[in-house]
């Protein structure tokens, strides 16, 4: 009758023993994250090791397993990411290799791409530009202005006077709105403008006089000859 309680006894404990033993080895198993990830800007990367793919967008930390072949590659097309590994740096994309020992640091930074305007002018007058934020800022025939890629900006024309802008495009304003993309270089003419007419009436003032003086220096040769004829 005493033997039944012992066994029972022997078999809580054993049952307890496996679940301990369980608990223990599961413990073991999951080994610390050895891999960190920081993110700064609106992005994520594809981190693939192995028949993996993880797409991490966030700051977070796993494990990936000693001696896994790591490729980062970040997708973008209006940033230039630059990616950090143990202060190591790559432009879009990286690999390394885990070693059992190290912990690995990976730091993602987005940048903007960074893109130039030029514009290259003829004739009588200069330009200028008026950016995103509202400031003006004139500029040198031909030098390159730089900006974020996709930035929005206003090129004004400044004719002198009696000159009319023409552009590259086939524009004949003295504004035009540009979206740059990518590297541009724009062409723009300070031509005579033809609805001007105040040379052609200054022409003609000036060729009125001279007729004027003409006819009277032979009104004044023909009195001399008749003065002349005269005497005689």
């Amino acid at each position: 009758m005493e033997v039944k309680p012992l066994i029972g006894l022997i078999v809580i404990f054993s049952l307890v023993s496996e679940i301990s033993l369980v608990a223990f080895s599961s413990t073991l198993v999951t080994p610390a994250p050895n891999v960190s990830f920081h993110i700064y800007g609106a992005t994520s990367v594809s981190v693939s090791y192995g028949e993996n793919i993880v797409l991490v967008s966030r700051n977070e930390s796993m494990y990936i397993p000693t001696g896994s072949v790591v490729e980062l590659q970040v997708d973008t097309i209006n940033e230039n990411p630059c990616i950090i590994v143990n202060g190591v740096k790559s432009q879009g994309s990286a690999t390394f290799v885990v070693n059992g020992s190290e912990h690995y640091n990976v730091t993602i930074v987005m940048k903007p791409v960074i893109v130039f305007i030029k514009v290259i002018y003829y004739g009588s007058g200069y330009v200028s530009i008026m950016f995103q934020n509202g400031t003006a800022k004139r500029i040198s025939n031909g030098t390159p202005v730089y900006l974020p890629k996709l930035s929005m900006l206003r090129i004004n024309a400044h004719p002198s006077d009696g000159y009319e802008a023409n552009w590259s495009n086939g524009l004949s304003t003295d504004q035009i709105w540009c979206f740059i993309y990518q590297n541009q270089t724009l062409y723009l003419s300070f031509r005579r403008d033809p609805s001007d007419h105040s040379l052609i009436g200054g022409s003609n003032l000036v060729l009125n006089a001279a007729l004027g003086l003409l006819l009277l220096g032979i009104y004044l040769l023909q009195r001399h000859e008749k003065k002349k004829e005269g005497e005689f």
